[in-house]
């Protein structure tokens, strides 16, 4: 895996020929950096960093090839880097998307990741990003929901590594499998969980519901004190959580 960009790799790319540039890309694949023609049945084919005809025009305007990339972070190797390629060869990986195609990039170091599902797909990286890893090795990364979705349809996880989120929705795998009607059940027994499930999903509803958005507005309520005692305070929350002010005060009110 190449994950250093480096000067090099931007001379090579300012030798494209002018009638190639505007075909000519550095392009981040699954290997790493490399510069090859743009695919021409797609308009995105992994992470495109520039184009030789965007490196031609820097050049023509005085712009020294140093200010084409972007500096490493502060105790990273020399090279100009992916974010996040810190660790070794061996177990850093880029993380790209279903069939390499994706509009940003970052690395990860797999050594340093928490594997979530014993099939090793669900991944937690140290930053506290969600990785799905498919059976070609192409890592995509993950919202919460989405997360928890995979959490829910893997055939098994380590519960003891799970985040609150995966955790639950574990449970609620096994809610599901505790309806699950036996093969040789009677008809009476079928008639039964029909109604059993109705109960259920009142529950859900109901009190289990009710019990989430109180455990929600004890955390908010957390963090409405962290930000301060004076009157922004709920300003600033609401902010940090990407809520409204009324939605907030719904939270904290228990509604």
């Amino acid at each position: 895996m190449h994950l250093a960009l480096t000067e090099n790799l931007i001379r090579e790319l300012a030798a494209a020929p002018a009638e190639r540039a505007a075909t000519t890309c550095l392009l981040l694949g699954p290997d790493g950096w490399r510069i090859q023609p743009r695919p021409t049945d797609r308009s995105r084919d992994g992470l495109v960093a520039f184009d030789a005809e965007a490196v031609h025009d820097r050049l023509a305007a005085g712009d020294p090839l140093s200010s084409l990339l972007t500096p490493p972070q502060p105790g990273a190797p020399a090279d100009w880097q992916v974010p996040g390629a810190t660790g070794s060869r061996s177990t850093v990986r880029v993380v790209t998307g279903p069939a390499y195609e994706w509009a940003e990039a970052w690395a990860v170091d797999l050594a340093l990741a928490t594997v979530l599902s014993t099939d090793g797909s669900l991944l937690l990286t140290q930053m506290g990003r969600y990785l799905w890893s498919d059976p070609q090795g192409a890592l995509t990364e993950l919202t919460e929901l989405e997360a928890a979705q995979a959490a829910y349809r893997a055939r098994a996880t380590f519960d003891d590594r799970l985040p609150p989120a995966l955790l639950a929705a574990r449970h609620a795998r096994a809610l599901v499998a505790a309806l699950g009607l036996p093969a040789d059940a009677s008809v009476e027994s079928a008639a039964a969980l029909v109604e059993t499930g109705k109960t259920v999903i009142k529950l859900l509803h109901g009190a289990v519901s009710t019990d989430v958005r109180t455990q929600r507005g004890i955390a908010a309520q957390r963090v409405v004190e962290h930000e301060g005692p004076d009157r922004g305070a709920h300003s600033r929350a609401a902010k940090r959580l990407g809520l409204t002010r009324p939605t907030l005060s719904e939270l904290l009110s228990g509604r």
